[in-house]
């Protein structure tokens, strides 16, 4: 497989995705790998090409970090539940959300199940979570079964 080095982005981080790929590959190539500590610090200057991808407000940054805290507290939270004669632990609270545009809920688990319109969001973001992966692993050959059920899935709740 060839690679062709034109990079883009899945979500915009304030500066053209091939400025912040060259930079990627020049720590990569400096230090022999890429790390998210060296990558933060290679854009830390002011004149930085990928200065831009970061929030440098600290006031701003902190409470945006707060936030990605509560998100991951409310997503780590498990409960255990009776499944068919058997105890196991799933998520307490299901991300749902309703369009491309809304901000995500969370719904405790039991209502998610027994509400449909709750628990049809919550399929489709996991299937918009599952495609996501798929982006990120579709050259992988081995997992083609898997996103092949992905789309008979998807099928079944467009």
């Amino acid at each position: 497989m060839v690679y062709k080095r034109e990079y883009s982005w899945r979500v915009h981080h304030g500066v053209p995705a091939q400025v912040a790929g060259e930079v990627m590959e020049k720590i990569e190539e400096r230090d022999g790998k890429l790390t998210k500590e060296a990558f933060l610090e290679e854009s830390r200057p002011i004149e930085s090409p990928t200065h831009n991808c970061f929030e440098w407000d600290d006031g701003i940054a902190a409470e945006k970090y707060r936030l990605e805290q509560a998100r991951h507290t409310i997503a780590d939270i498990q409960v255990k539940v009776l499944h068919e004669d058997a105890e196991v632990k799933a998520p307490a609270f299901v991300k749902v959300t309703f369009g491309a545009k809304s901000k995500a809920n969370y719904v405790n688990v039991e209502t998610t199940m027994q509400t449909d319109e709750y628990r049809k969001a919550a399929i489709q973001n996991a299937i918009e979570e599952m495609k996501e992966i798929e982006k990120k692993y579709n050259t992988y050959i081995e997992l083609e079964k898997v996103f092949l059920a992905l789309h008979e899935v998807e099928r079944l709740y467009s």
